[in-house]
């Protein structure tokens, strides 16, 4: 089967998927484009309305003529062989889960034995697989390789599936192009994949409560360690000023624009995005001028109010936190270019690292941990019971359900 086949198939399974899995959780009360153009453009609202043709490249048109042959493809898969639609079922299959060899080999050997005609050799399966791969579109980056899946096609996708809620109070400017305009908050950490390597994924996931509930993938870095800050946020901060600067034409009908920004990430991933120290040093305090002290081998701050860190401050680099490379000059932050971007109350508290593994876990430990804690055994199993059954209980707004208290012991967070 060509590859070019089992690429459009299992794509267009995917958005069925992807649709399948949205349409029930789109808030049916809200306003929705009902008549959303399926192709889109990507130029940007003007005063001035005139048509702007000079940003158009050769590789645009090339683009829009592959999706029409694509669509003239559409027409013929019903009239493809029962063989080429289970390997790109199967390829589907096999991606998507992630399952073992000899599952894969006892899955074709029983379609075989029911009659259906397909291969039993896994080494074709992926072989088919690894052809779909779009290994092409992968830019090395670091000890890795990126991927920039772009905000603009995100959206521009979601509105053509009608799947964007715009609601009336996000509407800030009625004409032919209806502007609207949203909070979106931006997410990114690292994701080990393996327990004994150093291989692991940063994804950039960016979410807009007020117009979709799930969020989207923006970019992705996969490679050992951590990836490039200055090349990794570069074309995202290209993009996201685009949107935080005025409205950016997603369709004929709908443009959208950002007010800000929030990066809603871990106290570890903070500081890599920000170029500041680590939460552990002596000037680890994003939000105030404190310089901490060591006590019994840990740094610790005292309890009177410091100068607050401002916006200002930041985007001058007079903050005392910023990181320096050997030559002690500041490091250069990618985020200085968005607007419309604080640096201390878009970066909310994180409440993992302040609280459940600060005080939160000491005491925990100190209860139920070992050697003179107040809580035996005994008394521990009870709890843990109590916990475990009322668990499945627990209402969807909390991010997290309880645990057993010996699992609170070793875990990230309580």
């Amino acid at each position: 089967m060509a590859s070019w086949k089992v690429r459009r198939l299992t794509s267009k399974r995917l958005l069925a998927l992807f649709k399948d899995d949205d349409c029930d959780d789109c808030d049916v009360d809200c306003k929705t484009l009902e008549d959303a153009s399926i192709e889109p453009s990507v130029q940007e609202v003007k005063g001035d309305n005139e048509e702007d043709f000079g940003g158009v490249e050769f590789d645009d048109l090339q683009s829009i003529s592959e999706s029409d042959k694509d669509m003239e493809n559409d027409k013929d898969e019903d009239n493809w062989p029962l063989e080429e639609k289970l390997e790109a079922l199967l390829v589907l299959f096999f991606t998507t889960y992630n399952i073992s060899r000899d599952a894969m080999a006892f899955l074709l050997a029983g379609l075989c034995d029911i009659g259906l005609p397909i291969s039993k050799s896994v080494t074709k399966i992926k072989r088919l697989a690894r052809e779909d791969c779009p290994t092409g579109d992968l830019l090395a980056m670091g000890d890795g390789h990126f991927r920039y899946v772009s905000i603009l096609e995100n959206l521009q996708l979601l509105l053509s599936k009608n799947l964007l809620t715009l609601r009336p109070e996000n509407l800030q400017h009625q004409g032919p192009t209806k502007v609207y305009k949203f909070d979106a908050f931006l997410n990114s950490d690292g994701i080990p994949l393996y327990r004994s390597s150093l291989f692991g994924l940063w994804p950039l996931l960016m979410k807009i409560p007020s117009a979709f509930a799930k969020p989207f993938p923006v970019a992705v870095w996969a490679g050992s360690g951590k990836p490039p800050l200055q090349e990794y946020l570069q074309q995202f901060c290209k993009e996201a000023k685009r949107f935080l600067s005025g409205p950016v034409k997603i369709n004929e009908k709908v443009s959208i624009m950002f007010s800000t920004i929030y990066f809603v990430v871990d106290t570890p991933a903070r500081s890599f995005l920000m170029c500041t120290m680590g939460h552990t040093s002596y000037s680890g305090c994003s939000y105030c001028q404190a310089v901490g002290s060591r006590a019994e081998g840990r740094v610790t701050f005292s309890v009177t109010v410091n100068q607050s860190r401002c916006r200002k401050d930041y985007r001058s680099l007079l903050e005392d936190n910023l990181k320096r490379d050997a030559t002690g000059a500041i490091l250069k932050l990618p985020l200085l270019c968005l607007p419309n971007i604080d640096f201390v109350n878009c970066f909310p508290l994180d409440f993992q690292h302040a609280v459940c593994l600060g005080a939160v876990r000491k005491l925990m430990h100190y209860y139920f941990g070992e050697g003179g804690c107040r809580f035996g055994r005994r008394h521990m199993k009870p709890l843990s019971d109590y916990i475990a059954a009322i668990a499945s209980w627990t209402p969807s707004n909390f991010q997290r359900r309880p645990r057993r208290i010996d699992k609170c012991l070793i875990g990230d967070g309580v």
